[in-house]
């Protein structure tokens, strides 16, 4: 009896040996699939997180690194740096969301960290004074480090005309502006939109990157901060 249990297990397992080598192939070939997979399966994930937000979208994105430091050139290029900064916020945006209408302030730094997204979209930025950086008339460059400190610690009720009269230009876009668009810009110029929908009279509010993405909503009644990108202690420029 022992010896007949015996064969019949022998049976069954030979049988199942066979059946697993006839299997075993097409087991291998979906684990193997699935791994080839998971790179799928985050860029859905990462789409699904970049999707589009549902209102009206403005993307205000701080230039690349500058080739020289704001208290030594009025106008500074790119440095290799920054351009690969630039190609890599262009990136983004091209996979973020479709074609929309870009600006950009009319220095040189931020002109050229708009460039590698317009050639992707087939665009020609808008050039807007009004976003171009804190104005520094009259202060020599050896003085110009020290004036933005004080500055930068300060609040915007003991400031000039002519520095309000900037900051309310600045608003003014970021309230106005009808239509998602892309404003290529400055480190002062995303702390002075961030000041003021956080209402608050500091005229420096947070340190964004080298090509920081800041979204605004500005659908509704009131400004609201969708993303305030990326921080770090970079010049300021």
């Amino acid at each position: 009896m022992e010896y007949k249990i015996f064969i019949i297990f022998k049976r069954l397992c030979w049988r199942y040996a066979q059946l697993l080598a006839q299997i075993l192939p097409t087991i291998l070939k979906e684990l193997n699939d699935d791994r080839n997979c998971f790179p799928q399966v985050c860029s859905i994930v990462k789409q699904n997180k970049n999707k589009k937000y549902e209102g009206r979208m403005l993307y205000f994105i701080r230039h690349g690194e500058a080739a020289s430091s704001w208290d030594q050139s009025t106008d500074p290029e790119l440095s290799e740096l920054g351009r690969k900064q630039a190609q890599h916020a262009a990136r983004i945006m091209k996979e973020e969301i479709e074609p929309i209408s870009i600006f950009s302030s009319p220095l040189k730094r931020a002109q050229e960290t708009a460039a590698p997204l317009a050639e992707y979209w087939n665009s020609v930025p808008k050039i807007i004074p009004n976003i171009a950086e804190i104005p520094s008339d009259g202060i020599p460059f050896d003085k110009r480090r020290e004036w933005l400190n004080e500055i930068m610690v300060s609040g915007w009720k003991d400031q000039a005309d002519n520095l309000l009269e900037w900051r309310n230009g600045i608003l003014d876009i970021v309230k106005n502006q009808r239509g998602d668009a892309v404003f290529f810009t400055h480190f002062m110029v995303l702390n002075t939109i961030v000041g003021a929908i956080d209402n608050v009279d500091a005229i420096m509010s947070y340190r964004p990157d080298n090509c920081s993405i800041l979204k605004i909503d500005n659908s509704g009644s009131e400004l609201s901060i969708v993303d305030r990108g990326l921080e770090a202690s970079t010049v300021v420029g």
